[in-house]
């Protein structure tokens, strides 16, 4: 499979909880995409958050500081911010940084809605 060379954000709304998935390699050059999000986000009214990592092989500083910003506006604002479907390589940064002390992971989207309901 082609790796993509930005990254692409879906968002999809349901029953007030936006399941964001993030597609591609979310490296320096992506950091537009947090306002992005943030601004998508607010429009749609949403504060809950579940971000989909399923199609994301990839993470540097810049996603990592993405998932930080978008968790504290959140939580400021009463919502909520979890990850599901992260893969090892992710999932090894994140432990690593220990923010997955930060932020829930989940193994499915089942599990995140769950959590979030």
């Amino acid at each position: 499979m082609k790796q993509r060379a930005f990254m692409e954000l879906k968002f999809d709304v349901r029953d007030n909880i936006c399941i964001l998935s993030l597609i591609g390699r979310f490296t320096t050059g992506s950091d537009s995409e947090y306002r992005l999000a943030w601004e998508e986000l607010q429009k749609r009214g949403v504060r809950d958050t579940i971000v989909n990592c399923a199609e994301l092989p990839y993470i540097d500083s810049t996603g990592l500081s993405f998932m930080v910003g978008l968790h504290k506006k959140l939580k400021d604002d009463g919502g909520r911010f979890v990850l599901t479907l992260v893969n090892p390589r992710v999932r090894s940064l994140l432990e690593l940084t220990r923010l997955h002390e930060l932020i829930p992971v989940f193994d499915d989207l089942d599990a995140a809605l769950k959590a979030i309901n």
